[in-house]
């Protein structure tokens, strides 16, 4: 910071001290009318509600920091988001836009960096974001070359150099500079893509604390999601409050910074490496149990083959010396049928030859015994035929 903003700064903060001093029951009535304000109003219950009590706020011609934090919660309550029709939503729109110029850029840059932090956005802001990121813009008046650098990641240095020479200006008061401050960041959590918001609030507050701290880290920006949500939050907190001073930018310059985020992102990776090395092991202990369980199988079946070929080895000689048997049986059994058969012809041939001896005799004997002898000889044929016939 300048010395001239320096000294505004002390001067203006010794100013309202002494106010304060001097008329302390005209301040502990201005806060008791504030808390008045802000209680005595109830909660809408529906959306026309809503919108009818912001018209009503927003058409007051002063407001207090009281007033301006019971419009802001109304609307980025996350216990009472709303789906709004065209006419409400319009009606919502000219009621932040028509805040009055005192605290019209706070109002908007709390509004739209709750928007931004809320997970899927606030309900009650459908349709109307936008038209507040639209006003934000018109009110920084940007050059395109400035425009192009603060929604992007390029340019930090022209970023930088140009934002310092805008927050010197001694013409402009801090309440001025906080305005360009607040309305800035609010373009630029509204319209900026998450991969610039990160480091481009590394430069808005480096320009603000009139810092090149940061300027060693260029080009390490890590843009975390999570990281950038925290940062936004944190200097919303930091150009929300009543006089922000140099002391507690420099504090919050190494807060989400590049440099911090580098730092996050290396923690992570290696809690994530840690994490992939633990998957990896176990997967390598079940993996080896795993192996060890299929050797052990494999040599069970191993030797299961080994008794199955015993087995069948011992079943195979088996086989062998019943077929030897088998033909020995068949020699021995053929050998003695064979013996039998010829024993049995001999003594079939003896007893023909026998009988045959019978016949000749009776064929060969005198003629006056013919008679007798062809009786008997048909008994010895009719033998014959019984033998034959056995």
């Amino acid at each position: 910071m300048t010395e001239y903003q320096s000294r505004e700064s002390n001067q203006r903060s010794k100013n309202l001290s002494s106010e304060a001093s001097r008329n302390p029951a005209k301040k502990k009535d201005k806060t008791s009318k504030s808390g008045r304000t802000s209680s005595s109003l109830p909660e809408p219950q529906s959306a026309q509600e809503l919108c009818d009590q912001l018209r009503d706020m927003a058409q007051k011609e002063e407001w207090d920091k009281s007033l301006a934090e019971h419009f802001i919660q109304l609307v980025v309550n996350p216990k009472k988001q709303y789906q709004l029709d065209n006419r409400q939503k319009q009606s919502l729109m000219n009621s932040i836009l028509a805040c009055p110029s005192k605290y019209r850029a706070l109002v908007h840059l709390l509004i739209l960096s709750k928007n931004f932090v809320s997970q899927g956005g606030l309900r009650t802001l459908d349709g109307i974001a936008t038209k507040i990121i639209d006003f934000a813009k018109d009110e920084l008046a940007l050059e395109s070359r400035i425009e192009g650098t603060l929604l992007k990641v390029q340019g930090d240095e022209v970023l930088l150099n140009w934002l310092k020479e805008r927050l010197k200006v001694k013409k402009e008061s801090l309440s001025q500079k906080l305005d360009l401050i607040r309305n800035l960041i609010s373009y630029l959590v509204g319209a900026g893509e998450t991969i610039a918001i990160s480091s481009r609030l590394d430069i808005i507050i480096e320009a603000f604390a009139d810092s090149n701290y940061l300027q060693q880290y260029a080009g390490k920006a890590i843009t975390l999601e999570k990281i950038a949500q925290n940062r936004v939050k944190a200097v919303v907190d930091l150009f929300g409050l009543d006089k922000p001073t140099t002391t507690e930018s420099e504090r919050l310059i190494l807060f989400g910074s590049s440099a911090h985020n580098l730092l996050v992102y290396q923690v992570e990776e290696i809690s994530q490496l840690r994490e992939n090395f633990e998957n990896e092991r176990e997967t390598s202990r079940k993996k080896d149990k795993r192996i060890i369980d299929l050797e052990s199988r494999y040599r069970e079946l191993e030797n299961e083959i080994i008794q199955v070929r015993k087995e069948l080895d011992h079943e195979q000689d088996k086989l062998k010396q019943e077929k030897i048997l088998y033909e020995q049986l068949k020699a021995s059994s053929t050998a003695k049928i064979s013996q039998q058969r010829n024993f049995a012809l001999s003594q079939m041939r003896s007893r023909l030859e026998h009988e045959l001896q019978k016949l000749e005799r009776c064929f060969n004997c005198e003629a006056d015994a013919f008679a007798q002898n062809s009786q008997m000889g048909i008994k010895i044929i009719n033998k014959i035929r019984d033998r034959l016939s056995e």
